[in-house]
């Protein structure tokens, strides 16, 4: 842990934000006296909402200046595949002032893999809406304005729709879903690697981002380009508000489709 930490962090910026599981502390904080740059995280389940306060899943530290990129370098050390996964979902799930708002498609690989996610969300019928607890406890305005927005969007174009909490699927219920469904929209923060992950690819339906249905059903929208967002806020700030005259009652209805035993 101690050569990591020497050897992986960044040295042109002023501090090093370092996470780590609980079997690396004692190496960590002994290497750590040795560094003011670095700033470790410690367990805490206190909630603040100080700017300079970060906390992630429990683990909360007092920061001397403002999250931003250019004055951390953030690491994170893991002794699995899984605990790395995890730290991924609810790291890009936070609400960062200050992170990217969107990458740009760095590879023909990608983009790719994105045109044919728009094509999927454009032809689809029936969609399965994925939300994690991670991003309703820590954005619950900005996802149920987002959920609200994406329905009303597929209710305007006749699509229909089941709403599921991602945490109590598996992947093989999901690939095995009762009712047929086209495409799953992961109504949560992601990062651009998620879609070239091991995980992704046991997925046999097609999974697609919150930007790939604004940019199958809003594609003459100018201001729409073709990059995975980071910030949720910044996807629901690029949505159209859909006049509720443009949804009949009736679609409304027919759309939202309801399971008796969502999680069975």
């Amino acid at each position: 842990a101690t050569n990591f930490l020497v050897t992986n962090h960044d040295n042109d910026k002023p501090y090093c934000l370092v996470f780590y599981d609980p079997c690396f502390r004692d190496a960590i904080e002994q290497y750590s006296t040795s560094s003011t740059r670095l700033i470790l995280s410690k367990i805490s389940s206190q909630i603040s909402t100080d700017p300079l306060n970060f906390s992630l899943y429990g683990r909360s530290v007092q920061l001397p200046v403002t999250l931003d990129s250019s004055n951390y370098s953030i690491v994170f050390i893991s002794h699995s595949k899984a605990s790395l996964y995890n730290f991924a979902l609810y790291f890009y799930a936070y609400d960062f002032r200050s992170f990217p708002s969107d990458s740009s498609i760095s590879s023909k690989r990608l983009l790719s893999k994105r045109m044919y996610a728009i094509e999927c969300a454009r032809n689809g019928s029936s969609y399965g809406l994925l939300v994690s607890s991670n991003s309703l406890l820590n954005l619950s305005l900005t996802i149920h304005t987002l959920l609200d927005r994406i329905k009303k969007l597929l209710d305007k174009n006749n699509r229909q729709y089941y709403t599921f909490l991602m945490n109590t699927l598996s992947i093989t219920k999901m690939n095995n879903f009762e009712r047929n469904i086209d495409v799953y929209i992961l109504c949560s923060s992601c990062t651009e690697s998620l879609w070239l992950s091991p995980e992704y690819k046991q997925f046999n339906i097609s999974l697609i981002s919150i930007t790939d249905i604004i940019q199958a059903f809003e594609k003459d929208d100018e201001n729409l380009s073709i990059n995975y967002s980071f910030d949720l806020r910044q996807i629901l700030s690029t949505m159209k508000i859909i006049d509720e005259n443009e949804i009949t009652q009736q679609n409304e209805e027919n759309n939202a489709l309801v399971l008796k035993h969502p999680n069975a």
